[in-house]
């Protein structure tokens, strides 16, 4: 089975995409799996050739541009193979707003949230607490920060 690998693009993720990609071509190859890889930086008239060779395609991509459901909607409007969700499940998931809306609304417990900007923030009940402060669309390879004490931490958003 010929699997192709994507890792890179173009988000700030790009780096630990890239990390993660050559981690699962090891394991695959090693597996048996005969692995292809190709970066959708570098465009995506190749990728869709590239795709069509192989029997399935395991995007390792992080942020906007791999999980917010671009790549897997071209996918499947192509009927390629590909593993992951979906492009709508990927776009709600991506979008943190999105995402904490449709838990609610299914009764799936979220924690408490927010979406601030610097000033909205200073002004917020959850900088007085322990909390987790992510972008609102985005992987959470960057920019995520875990604050235990916000009484000593200094924020700069």
């Amino acid at each position: 089975m010929k699997i192709l690998v994507l890792g890179g693009g173009e988000s700030p993720e790009k780096e630990i995409s890239l990390r993660s990609a050559d981690n699962v071509q090891i394991a695959l190859k090693n597996a048996g799996f005969e692995v292809l890889f190709y970066d959708p930086a570098n465009g995506t008239d190749e990728l869709l050739k590239l795709a069509k060779t192989a029997d399935c395609v395991f995007p390792i991509l992080h942020g906007v541009g791999g999980e917010d459901g671009t790549l897997q909607k071209i996918f499947e409007e192509n009927n390629i193979k590909f593993l992951g969700s979906g492009s709508k499940a990927c776009q709600n998931a991506l979008d943190k707003s999105r995402f904490y809306e449709i838990c609610r609304k299914n009764g799936i417990k979220v924690p408490e949230t927010e979406i601030v900007d610097r000033s909205s923030f200073l002004n917020s009940s959850l900088s007085k607490k322990p909390f987790v402060l992510k972008p609102v669309s985005g992987g959470s390879a960057v920019d995520t920060f875990i604050v235990l004490n916000p009484e000593v931490s200094i924020i700069s958003l």
